[in-house]
């Protein structure tokens, strides 16, 4: 009973957190987690593999075509100015 009086009235102190330098950063790949060899895991691999050569090759042409819309703009800039 003296117990449950002292719990009752002791003040609420909330758990501290935890600093988030003291928490351990991993990388893991999907070969990490599933098994070695596992055709689902080599697919994801593949998978994810192209979509990064084609974001880079849209990339690539984004480049190409903004280059070519300031220079069509300059252009026309001239032209309205003559």
């Amino acid at each position: 009973m003296v117990c449950f009086l002292i719990l009752l009235f002791a003040p609420y102190q909330p758990p501290t957190p935890k600093s988030r330098k003291s928490r351990k950063k991993t990388r893991t790949t999907l070969a990490d987690k599933g098994h070695p060899g596992d055709p689902v895991v080599a697919e994801y691999e593949k998978t994810i593999k192209a979509l990064k050569e084609r974001d880079s090759h849209l990339q690539a042409e984004n480049e190409a075509f903004h280059t070519e819309l300031e220079s069509l703009q300059a252009e026309l800039n001239t032209a309205k100015n003559s």
